[in-house]
């Protein structure tokens, strides 16, 4: 239910990774600044995340229960996999018998028309998410 360090650490990563992006593009990498903006910006948030929890590794221990881990993980894991599959078969068919153009002007209705459930989803989600750590049982 910390928001506000929650929220610092996006706009600190966003920037961080921006200013690494405009670092490689004055390099002359090209596009590469592009893939190290995408690759910092999670490492950058990682890193606030951990600072900010104050967590710190330990050494593994043994019968932890990794095997009912390992089982979830995995049905989760394949249930998502079937689920992208199935939600993105349409899109193979499209660009297979219609062709690319077809498909980039099916993908952009497709990603503008899901702005606004996306948008409710991910801040549900960042208070779904925390929730259940506020109050422990």
């Amino acid at each position: 239910m910390r928001f506000t360090i929650l929220a610092w650490i996006d706009v600190a990563s966003l920037i961080a990774s921006t200013v690494v992006a405009i670092g490689v593009a004055k390099a002359g990498y090209g596009y590469w600044a592009l893939v190290a903006m995408t690759v910092s910006i999670p490492f950058t948030g990682s890193i606030g995340l951990w600072l900010a929890s104050a967590w710190v590794p330990g050494a593994p221990h043994r019968g932890i229960g990794i095997r009912s881990m390992m089982r979830f993980g995995g049905t989760l894991t394949l249930s998502g996999l079937v689920f992208y599959v199935a939600t993105n078969f349409e899109k193979v068919l499209l660009g297979r018998f219609w062709g690319a153009e077809a498909l980039g002007i099916y993908g952009r209705a497709y990603q503008l028309i899901r702005i606004p459930t996306d948008n409710l989803n991910s801040a549900v989600g960042d208070v779904a998410f925390s929730a259940p750590l506020a109050h422990p049982t």
